[in-house]
């Protein structure tokens, strides 16, 4: 690892927000939380790949749902597959005419 250092410190930001974002965290006082990720977030600002730094733009933007996580251990992924798959069978079926019958269709193939 000696021979490579910027790789050595990237493993070591991964693991710290792997470290955050995990379950043990979920219950925790919402401003311990965000601390620990403002502290982050400054580390990787300082750091030299753009990677990095665009991680960190993504957590502000997702501050809202990310704490959400942290409070009650939900997300909205069940959500996503939902519309996931209604988009899929959409494209499947090359889209739509009848709005009725779309309905009775999607109903068909989700129960």
């Amino acid at each position: 690892m000696d021979r490579f250092p910027t790789l050595k410190e990237a493993y070591g930001y991964v693991e710290e927000i792997r470290n955050w974002y995990s379950r043990k965290n979920i219950g925790e006082h919402i401003w311990a939380i965000e601390r620990q990720k403002d502290i982050w977030v400054v580390k990787l600002e300082k750091f030299k790949l753009k990677e990095f730094k665009i991680i960190g733009k993504m957590f502000d933007k997702h501050e809202e749902g990310i704490s959400r996580f942290f409070e009650n251990g939900a997300s909205n992924a069940k959500a996503e597959n939902l519309n996931a798959r209604i988009q899929r069978f959409l494209s499947n079926n090359f889209g739509f005419k009848d709005r009725d019958f779309f309905f009775y269709r999607t109903q068909i193939y989700f129960a």
